[in-house]
């Protein structure tokens, strides 16, 4: 039988942006209230290689999230919906 997966899964709830306004970071809190944010490439990278899932909420609903291709762009999208990007998120608390 196999082990059991044990990935966890977190909400994005903000974005910290560069000076030109590029995504760099994205954040959430935890079930503790703890804060967390975490570079978009490692946010990626833990999605890929399965260590994590990420997921946005609409009112009750929450949305997974993946990564979409666009050219030699990548980028953070919502599984269910295509007008959600992560241009929404407000910034992270500092």
């Amino acid at each position: 039988m196999d082990a059991p997966l044990n990935i966890r899964a977190l909400e994005l709830t903000c974005a910290v942006r560069d000076s030109a306004g590029r995504i760099t970071h994205v954040g959430g809190t935890l079930s503790d209230g703890t804060r967390w944010a975490k570079p978009l490439a490692e946010v990626m990278r833990e999605m890929e290689e399965d260590a994590a899932r990420y997921y946005v909420r609409f009112g009750a609903q929450h949305a997974a999230l993946g990564i979409e291709e666009h050219g030699a762009e990548r980028r953070l999208a919502c599984l269910i919906d295509a007008s959600w990007t992560p241009a929404t998120l407000p910034a992270c608390p500092k």
